[in-house]
Protein backbone atom coordinates (compact mmCIF):
# COMPACT_ATOMS: atom_id res chain seq x y z
CA UNK A 1 0.00 0.00 0.00
CA UNK A 2 2.30 2.76 -0.86
CA UNK A 3 -0.44 5.36 -0.28
CA UNK A 4 -0.40 4.46 3.37
CA UNK A 5 0.54 7.41 5.20
CA UNK A 6 3.35 6.09 6.83
CA UNK A 7 6.89 8.17 8.61
CA UNK A 8 9.69 6.98 6.22
CA UNK A 9 12.40 4.86 8.70
CA UNK A 10 15.15 7.62 7.64
CA UNK A 11 13.28 10.37 8.42
CA UNK A 12 12.63 8.62 11.94
CA UNK A 13 16.46 7.91 12.33
CA UNK A 14 16.97 12.34 11.56
CA UNK A 15 14.59 13.06 14.10
CA UNK A 16 16.35 10.79 16.67
CA UNK A 17 19.62 12.29 15.79
CA UNK A 18 17.99 15.47 16.09
CA UNK A 19 16.29 14.99 19.24
CA UNK A 20 20.00 13.26 20.74
CA UNK A 21 21.71 16.20 19.89
CA UNK A 22 18.90 18.99 21.29
CA UNK A 23 17.20 17.50 23.94
CA UNK A 24 17.41 14.97 27.19
CA UNK A 25 15.70 11.93 26.15
CA UNK A 26 13.73 10.70 29.53
CA UNK A 27 12.76 6.96 30.21
CA UNK A 28 9.29 7.11 31.63
CA UNK A 29 11.23 5.75 35.32
CA UNK A 30 13.40 8.82 35.14
CA UNK A 31 10.52 10.83 34.37
CA UNK A 32 8.67 9.26 37.16
CA UNK A 33 11.66 10.02 39.42
CA UNK A 34 11.73 13.55 38.79
CA UNK A 35 7.74 13.73 39.44
CA UNK A 36 8.01 11.74 42.72
CA UNK A 37 10.58 13.39 43.80
CA UNK A 38 9.80 16.85 43.00
CA UNK A 39 12.99 17.65 40.81
CA UNK A 40 12.72 20.24 37.94
CA UNK A 41 13.62 18.48 34.92
CA UNK A 42 16.33 19.03 32.58
CA UNK A 43 16.32 21.62 30.27
CA UNK A 44 14.84 20.77 27.04
CA UNK A 45 13.02 17.13 28.43
CA UNK A 46 11.75 14.93 25.83
CA UNK A 47 9.57 11.46 26.26
CA UNK A 48 8.92 9.29 23.12
CA UNK A 49 6.08 7.24 23.38
CA UNK A 50 4.67 5.17 20.01
CA UNK A 51 0.80 4.08 20.02
CA UNK A 52 -1.18 0.85 19.00
CA UNK A 53 1.78 -1.65 18.79
CA UNK A 54 2.28 -1.63 15.18
CA UNK A 55 4.99 -4.56 13.96
CA UNK A 56 6.67 -1.68 12.61
CA UNK A 57 7.66 -0.27 16.16
CA UNK A 58 9.15 -3.48 16.69
CA UNK A 59 11.24 -3.90 13.34
CA UNK A 60 12.06 -0.47 12.55
CA UNK A 61 11.88 1.96 16.04
CA UNK A 62 13.23 -0.39 18.72
CA UNK A 63 16.35 -1.50 16.79
CA UNK A 64 17.14 2.21 16.20
CA UNK A 65 16.45 3.28 19.79
CA UNK A 66 18.89 0.56 21.10
CA UNK A 67 21.49 1.48 18.28
CA UNK A 68 21.23 5.23 19.61
CA UNK A 69 21.19 3.85 23.41
CA UNK A 70 17.20 5.55 23.81
CA UNK A 71 14.35 4.41 25.81
CA UNK A 72 11.03 5.05 25.22
CA UNK A 73 7.57 4.44 26.04
CA UNK A 74 4.97 1.75 23.82
CA UNK A 75 1.37 1.80 23.82
CA UNK A 76 0.31 -1.68 22.35
CA UNK A 77 -3.16 -2.85 22.20
CA UNK A 78 -3.71 -5.87 24.57
CA UNK A 79 -3.51 -8.84 22.74
CA UNK A 80 -3.06 -13.05 23.83
CA UNK A 81 -0.87 -14.15 21.28
CA UNK A 82 -1.33 -12.28 17.80
CA UNK A 83 -4.20 -10.33 17.07
CA UNK A 84 -6.36 -11.87 14.32
CA UNK A 85 -8.16 -9.15 13.49
CA UNK A 86 -7.82 -5.12 11.83
CA UNK A 87 -9.05 -2.80 13.93
CA UNK A 88 -11.40 -0.89 12.07
CA UNK A 89 -9.13 2.57 12.33
CA UNK A 90 -6.67 0.40 10.54
CA UNK A 91 -9.24 -0.56 7.92
CA UNK A 92 -10.29 3.17 7.21
CA UNK A 93 -6.17 3.82 6.81
CA UNK A 94 -6.17 0.97 3.98
CA UNK A 95 -9.01 1.46 2.51
CA UNK A 96 -8.31 5.64 1.82
CA UNK A 97 -4.79 4.30 0.76
CA UNK A 98 -6.16 1.89 -1.73
CA UNK A 99 -8.38 4.32 -3.11
CA UNK A 100 -7.28 7.61 -3.63
CA UNK A 101 -10.63 8.28 -5.51
CA UNK A 102 -12.26 9.95 -2.42
CA UNK A 103 -15.53 11.00 -4.77
CA UNK A 104 -16.26 8.17 -5.32
CA UNK A 105 -15.60 7.09 -0.94
CA UNK A 106 -17.57 9.86 -0.52
CA UNK A 107 -20.58 8.61 -3.29
CA UNK A 108 -20.50 5.79 -1.23
CA UNK A 109 -21.09 7.07 2.06
CA UNK A 110 -23.90 9.00 0.25
CA UNK A 111 -25.81 6.47 -1.24
CA UNK A 112 -25.21 4.36 2.30
CA UNK A 113 -26.97 6.98 4.10
CA UNK A 114 -29.92 7.90 1.50
CA UNK A 115 -30.80 4.23 1.99
CA UNK A 116 -30.68 3.76 5.64
CA UNK A 117 -31.73 7.30 6.45
CA UNK A 118 -35.29 6.03 8.04
CA UNK A 119 -33.76 2.51 9.75
CA UNK A 120 -31.36 4.93 11.86
CA UNK A 121 -32.97 7.99 11.87
CA UNK A 122 -30.30 9.80 9.58
CA UNK A 123 -30.71 13.60 9.01
CA UNK A 124 -29.88 14.32 5.29
CA UNK A 125 -26.15 14.13 4.12
CA UNK A 126 -26.29 17.07 3.28
CA UNK A 127 -26.24 17.96 7.05
CA UNK A 128 -23.12 15.97 7.32
CA UNK A 129 -21.37 17.51 4.63
CA UNK A 130 -21.75 21.09 6.42
CA UNK A 131 -21.35 19.85 9.95
CA UNK A 132 -17.90 17.29 9.28
CA UNK A 133 -16.38 18.40 6.00
CA UNK A 134 -13.42 20.79 7.20
CA UNK A 135 -9.91 19.50 7.46
CA UNK A 136 -8.20 17.24 10.08
CA UNK A 137 -4.39 17.70 11.85
CA UNK A 138 -2.78 16.45 9.34
CA UNK A 139 -5.75 15.59 6.15
CA UNK A 140 -7.69 17.25 3.58
CA UNK A 141 -11.23 18.54 3.86
CA UNK A 142 -12.37 15.12 1.96
CA UNK A 143 -10.07 12.71 3.20
CA UNK A 144 -10.76 13.70 7.29
CA UNK A 145 -14.49 13.70 6.56
CA UNK A 146 -14.40 10.08 4.89
CA UNK A 147 -12.33 9.16 8.30
CA UNK A 148 -15.16 10.81 10.81
CA UNK A 149 -18.32 9.67 9.07
CA UNK A 150 -16.43 6.01 9.19
CA UNK A 151 -14.56 6.52 12.65
CA UNK A 152 -17.47 7.70 15.02
CA UNK A 153 -20.28 10.20 13.12
CA UNK A 154 -22.90 7.21 11.55
CA UNK A 155 -24.13 4.77 13.62
CA UNK A 156 -21.83 1.91 15.01
CA UNK A 157 -23.96 -0.98 13.06
CA UNK A 158 -23.78 1.06 9.57
CA UNK A 159 -20.18 2.15 10.25
CA UNK A 160 -18.97 -1.21 10.54
CA UNK A 161 -20.87 -2.46 7.19
CA UNK A 162 -19.78 -0.06 5.30
CA UNK A 163 -15.89 -0.51 6.63
CA UNK A 164 -16.39 -4.22 5.88
CA UNK A 165 -17.95 -3.99 2.18
CA UNK A 166 -15.14 -0.79 1.10
CA UNK A 167 -12.59 -3.01 2.91
CA UNK A 168 -13.46 -6.30 1.01
CA UNK A 169 -13.81 -4.25 -2.10
CA UNK A 170 -10.20 -2.88 -2.51
CA UNK A 171 -8.05 -4.84 -0.23
CA UNK A 172 -7.40 -8.37 -1.33
CA UNK A 173 -5.68 -10.08 1.32
CA UNK A 174 -7.01 -11.96 4.31
CA UNK A 175 -8.02 -10.26 7.14
CA UNK A 176 -5.99 -12.02 9.36
CA UNK A 177 -2.80 -12.62 7.56
CA UNK A 178 -2.20 -8.78 7.69
CA UNK A 179 -3.09 -8.84 11.08
CA UNK A 180 -0.66 -11.13 12.32
CA UNK A 181 2.11 -9.11 9.98
CA UNK A 182 0.97 -5.37 11.39
CA UNK A 183 0.54 -5.71 14.95
CA UNK A 184 3.17 -6.44 17.21
CA UNK A 185 2.75 -10.23 19.30
CA UNK A 186 2.39 -10.67 22.91
CA UNK A 187 5.99 -12.39 22.74
CA UNK A 188 7.70 -8.89 21.11
CA UNK A 189 5.81 -6.75 23.18
CA UNK A 190 7.30 -8.78 26.36
CA UNK A 191 10.72 -8.74 24.49
CA UNK A 192 10.56 -4.91 24.33
CA UNK A 193 10.10 -4.87 27.98
CA UNK A 194 12.50 -7.16 28.96
CA UNK A 195 14.83 -4.68 26.70
CA UNK A 196 14.46 -1.81 28.84
CA UNK A 197 11.38 -0.52 26.86
CA UNK A 198 8.54 0.71 29.54
CA UNK A 199 5.14 -0.65 28.35
CA UNK A 200 1.84 1.22 28.85
CA UNK A 201 -1.82 0.44 28.35
CA UNK A 202 -4.25 1.57 24.81
CA UNK A 203 -6.78 -0.39 25.54
CA UNK A 204 -8.09 -3.86 23.51
CA UNK A 205 -10.23 -2.52 20.77
CA UNK A 206 -9.33 1.21 20.46
CA UNK A 207 -12.60 2.14 21.73
CA UNK A 208 -13.69 5.92 21.92
CA UNK A 209 -13.60 5.78 26.14
CA UNK A 210 -14.99 9.30 25.90
CA UNK A 211 -18.52 7.12 24.20
CA UNK A 212 -18.21 4.41 26.26
CA UNK A 213 -21.20 3.66 29.11
CA UNK A 214 -19.64 3.03 32.76
CA UNK A 215 -19.39 -0.86 32.49
CA UNK A 216 -17.66 -0.31 28.90
CA UNK A 217 -14.99 1.74 30.07
CA UNK A 218 -14.48 -0.33 33.68
CA UNK A 219 -14.71 -3.68 31.11
CA UNK A 220 -11.72 -2.41 28.70
CA UNK A 221 -9.66 -0.15 31.49
CA UNK A 222 -9.89 -3.42 33.76
CA UNK A 223 -8.24 -6.00 30.81
CA UNK A 224 -5.91 -3.44 30.11
CA UNK A 225 -4.89 -3.67 33.51
CA UNK A 226 -4.43 -7.35 33.74
CA UNK A 227 -2.78 -7.60 30.68
CA UNK A 228 0.21 -5.22 31.83
CA UNK A 229 0.31 -7.22 34.84
CA UNK A 230 0.25 -10.70 32.95
CA UNK A 231 3.13 -9.15 30.58
CA UNK A 232 5.56 -7.91 33.81
CA UNK A 233 4.59 -4.28 33.61
CA UNK A 234 4.85 -2.92 37.06
CA UNK A 235 1.49 -1.75 37.28
CA UNK A 236 2.03 0.41 40.68
CA UNK A 237 2.43 3.58 39.08
CA UNK A 238 1.37 2.34 35.10
CA UNK A 239 0.14 4.93 32.25
CA UNK A 240 -2.66 4.89 29.68
CA UNK A 241 -2.56 6.25 26.55
CA UNK A 242 -6.17 7.25 25.53
CA UNK A 243 -7.47 5.75 22.13
CA UNK A 244 -7.99 8.74 20.13
CA UNK A 245 -7.03 10.62 22.71
CA UNK A 246 -10.60 11.03 24.25
CA UNK A 247 -11.42 10.46 28.03
CA UNK A 248 -14.27 11.64 29.95
CA UNK A 249 -13.91 12.54 33.81
CA UNK A 250 -15.51 8.66 34.58
CA UNK A 251 -12.54 7.70 32.70
CA UNK A 252 -10.27 9.13 34.64
CA UNK A 253 -11.51 7.92 37.90
CA UNK A 254 -11.45 3.91 36.67
CA UNK A 255 -8.02 5.10 36.23
CA UNK A 256 -7.17 6.60 39.71
CA UNK A 257 -8.68 3.38 41.66
CA UNK A 258 -6.52 1.28 38.99
CA UNK A 259 -3.43 2.83 40.31
CA UNK A 260 -2.91 4.66 37.07
CA UNK A 261 -0.27 7.57 36.95
CA UNK A 262 -1.00 9.47 34.53
CA UNK A 263 -2.63 9.68 30.90
CA UNK A 264 -1.72 10.66 27.45
CA UNK A 265 -3.54 12.54 25.17
CA UNK A 266 -3.37 13.89 21.35
CA UNK A 267 -3.66 17.63 21.77
CA UNK A 268 -0.90 18.35 20.38
CA UNK A 269 0.82 21.05 22.78
CA UNK A 270 4.44 20.51 25.10
CA UNK A 271 3.03 19.13 28.17
CA UNK A 272 3.98 21.07 31.10
CA UNK A 273 4.03 18.75 33.94
CA UNK A 274 4.28 21.13 36.51
CA UNK A 275 1.21 22.79 35.60
CA UNK A 276 -0.72 19.87 32.97
CA UNK A 277 -3.42 17.60 35.08
CA UNK A 278 -1.67 14.47 35.05
CA UNK A 279 -4.47 12.52 33.45
CA UNK A 280 -4.58 14.72 30.04
CA UNK A 281 -1.09 15.30 29.20
CA UNK A 282 -0.78 16.55 25.73
CA UNK A 283 2.03 15.65 23.08
CA UNK A 284 3.32 16.51 19.85
CA UNK A 285 3.07 14.15 16.70
CA UNK A 286 6.38 13.32 14.94
CA UNK A 287 4.96 15.56 12.32
CA UNK A 288 5.24 18.38 14.17
CA UNK A 289 8.98 17.87 14.53
CA UNK A 290 10.48 20.50 12.24
CA UNK A 291 14.21 20.61 12.07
Amino acid sequence: MPNLKVLKVNKFKQQIRYLKKNYNILSFEEIKFYIKNKLSFPKNSCWLTFDDGYIDHYKNVFPILKKNKVSASFFPLATKGNRKKLLDVNKIQMILASCTNYEYLMDELKLSIILNQKKFNLPNYSYFKRKYYNSGSFDKNDVAFIKRLLQFVLPEKLRRDLIKNLFNKFIKIDEKKIAKNFYMSEKQIKKLLKSGMHIGGHGIDHIRLSSANNKQQLKEISKTFNFLKHIGVDIKDWVMCYPYGEFNEKTKKILKSKGCFMGLTVKRKVANIQKDNFYELPRLDTNDIKF
